[in-house]
């Protein structure tokens, strides 16, 4: 089978276009911006950081001649701009985005004359609808990618926002039309994709059918150098929380946690910040927050670190998991997510919405730096079991191959 990747943006590190090259069965990937050598020349040659951050959309392991720009979705970034300063939400521009983009991919196929049990194809929510609808005519498998867990995701984020009035920075619900078009998409696609079973179970209580479902964790191929550990409880305990920075993602918590360990901790937070000002600026002195990174970044920040920490109340997966435990760190998640984390081997997993089980298992591994060197190898011996992406590639072809039986 050759499979037909759409996908707006570099999620995952363009994982699943990758994985099929590996595997032989890439037929075509679809992007709204893919950066050219020039382009990537330039950035480099002269260091803008605008043209870093635009240079990074793109792989080395993807053949240009198999990638196609969707021009109908180039204003993209000018439209998100423009977004900011007027009364539609971001929601709404995911939704013109992604029509935008599911059409253009539809004008190639069809000059491609793409029809027949030999292709198959793979989109992500909220880009795919329109496609999937012409595939389907088409007698097509179609594999939808669903990140998160939908509207169970938003109804956490709301209960979160109630429990913590004036944290974050405003923003609009999500419109009913979002949650329309992605629910369009489950009854359209052939199967569901999804990373996780909480992702998985959150799908069903949303009424989707368990049998369309597939679960097929992330993968991370990335490893580090040797572990060097300098931690034997002689300065604080290095910790790292990286990611988007909201309620969603448990930083109200990890704050918490936080004011109860005073200077037995040294936490860093990275990623783009979407709480206010005021409580970053009123957070425990033993926190640090670095805004957001350019992906090349991140090792620096991996390697700075003893300990990995994610308080996440709703994720897909977390892929910064497998960051983490590529470079030796022990993590600290909760149950909504990927698994992971074996408890008491390589981290320990912790109720969501709980800050003294979060501090309580910050507080052990300063206090025991011999448990937190052990839980680091076990780390590296775990992150094997993660990093063969033609694994992935198998299990998700054979299952578009079963389903056309």
């Amino acid at each position: 089978m050759r499979v037909i990747v759409s996908q707006i943006g570099a999620r995952q590190y363009y994982r699943i276009p990758r994985i099929l090259e590996r595997c032989g069965a890439l037929h075509s990937f679809f992007t709204e911006f893919w950066a050219g050598r020039i382009l990537r020349w330039g950035a480099h040659r002269f260091g803008n950081d605008m043209l870093l951050r635009m240079a990074e959309r793109y792989h080395s392991e993807l053949k240009n001649s198999k990638v196609y720009q969707v021009k109908e979705a180039w204003w993209s970034e000018f439209g998100a701009r423009l977004l900011k300063q007027a009364k539609s939400t971001p929601y709404d521009f995911y939704i013109k985005q992604g029509q935008a983009f599911a059409l253009g991919v539809i004008r190639v196929l069809r000059k491609q004359k793409i029809t027949g049990s030999e292709y198959g194809f793979f989109g992500f929510a909220c880009s795919s609808l329109e496609t999937l609808r012409f595939l389907r005519e088409e007698g097509i498998v179609t594999v939808l990618d669903q990140f998160d867990a939908g509207r169970e995701h938003e109804r956490i984020h709301k209960e979160e926002l109630r429990r913590w009035p004036g944290w974050e920075l405003p923003r609009s619900s999500t419109p009913e039309a979002y949650f329309d078009r992605i629910a369009n998409e489950w009854d359209l696609a052939s199967m569901i994709m999804v990373n996780s079973v909480w992702t998985r179970d959150a799908l069903i209580k949303q009424g989707v059918d368990p049998g369309k479902i597939i679960v097929i964790p992330l993968t991370y191929d990335y490893v580090a150098g040797p572990i060097v550990k300098d931690f034997f409880g002689q300065r604080p305990l290095r910790v790292l929380c990286l990611g988007r920075v909201t309620l969603t993602k448990g930083i109200q918590y990890l704050m918490q946690a936080a004011a109860m360990l005073d200077d037995a901790v040294e936490i860093r937070i990275v990623g783009p910040i979407g709480i206010t000002a005021k409580i970053v600026k009123d957070c425990p002195s033993n926190m640090t927050f670095l805004g957001a990174v350019r992906r090349s970044q991140i090792h620096a920040h991996y390697n700075w670190a003893d300990v990995f920490v994610f308080p996440t109340l709703s994720d897909g997966f977390g892929l910064t998991q497998l960051e983490a435990m590529a470079h030796g760190l022990p993590i600290i998640a909760t149950s909504r997510c990927g698994k992971v984390v074996t408890d008491g081997v390589d981290g320990f997993i912790v109720p969501p919405n709980d800050s003294e089980a979060i501090g309580h298992s910050l507080a052990q591994l300063a206090g025991d730096p011999m448990l937190c060197h052990k839980m680091a190898i076990n780390c590296r011996r775990k992150i094997v079991n993660f990093q063969n992406l033609e694994d992935n590639g198998r299990l998700l072809l054979r299952a578009m191959e079963e389903y056309q039986i």
